[in-house]
């Protein structure tokens, strides 16, 4: 993780280099006018200035801004979680995420996933660069991919996040669900699964399920509600208000 000195550094070393740019073209100026001890004086001042109010603003972020070690740097408002298949074998992930910053500043966002298909997915990013992508040997770990933004958000500041996998699942190997970690608190979260191969006369109900972050046994899932399938558009769609943080939730349907 950069220092905190690198991220505002990032951001402000542009503005310094022009202001510095134009302080050497002023001194020369002056030093060719007018008396050129006093301009030597003049512009020493100038540049103790410039430093020190450099060294306050880092501290003042730093104290005020900077998150602590048990703190995320950021809050999720809301998320959208689209699944879709319109053959069963070739899947495609996307997950749209409004955040807000609270950090100094934010160059990076990890995303976490998880595919327990076969081959591994292909993923990307819309708004975002895809800086690497990280698979975890664990099966109840997730894997993660590190995003790059293209214009670092400041503290407070909101940001759209998007992440896409598509997915082979030829194989038949993944399991046939949404995942989702709610750690904090999220005031809204939109999972919609399209299956567009399904037979015309389908209606099985997905199951919510959730369990506790710190389980280490699958059976301690527990049924949160039932989902109905719609048959008009072989979807289905579900949304949580305020879920409780603290939990997976799973959303899970018939192959």
């Amino acid at each position: 993780m950069d220092s905190l000195f690198n991220k505002i550094w990032h951001i402000i070393e542009k503005p310094f280099g022009i202001i510095g740019s134009l302080c050497s073209i002023l001194s020369i100026v002056v030093i060719c006018v007018v008396d050129k001890d006093a301009a030597w004086w003049a512009l020493g001042a100038l540049c103790v200035s410039l430093l020190l109010f450099l060294i306050a603003l880092l501290r003042v972020l730093d104290k005020l801004l900077e998150r602590n070690s048990n703190k995320e740097d950021h809050v999720c408002i809301s998320s959208f979680v689209n699944y879709k298949t319109e053959d069963g074998d070739n899947i495609e992930f996307e997950s749209y995420k409004l955040i807000q910053v609270k950090c100094a500043v934010m160059q990076f966002f990890n995303v976490g996933y998880k595919w327990s298909g076969l081959h591994q997915p292909d993923c990307s990013s819309d708004l975002q660069d895809i800086e690497l992508t990280k698979s975890s040997e664990d099966s109840n770990c997730y894997d993660n991919a590190k995003l790059r933004l293209k214009t670092p958000a400041l503290y407070n500041q909101t940001t759209v996040i998007h992440f896409k996998a598509r997915m082979n699942d030829v194989d038949k190997v993944s399991e046939p669900k949404v995942e989702l970690c709610v750690k904090y608190p999220i005031e809204y979260i939109q999972i919609t699964v399209s299956l567009g191969y399904k037979a015309s006369d389908y209606n099985a109900p997905a199951v919510l399920k959730r369990i506790k972050l710190n389980s280490d046994l699958p059976s301690d899932y527990t049924n949160v509600d039932s989902v109905p399938f719609d048959p008009i558009h072989k979807q289905y769609q579900y949304r949580l208000i305020n879920p409780e943080p603290g939990y997976f939730y799973k959303l899970v349907w018939e192959r």
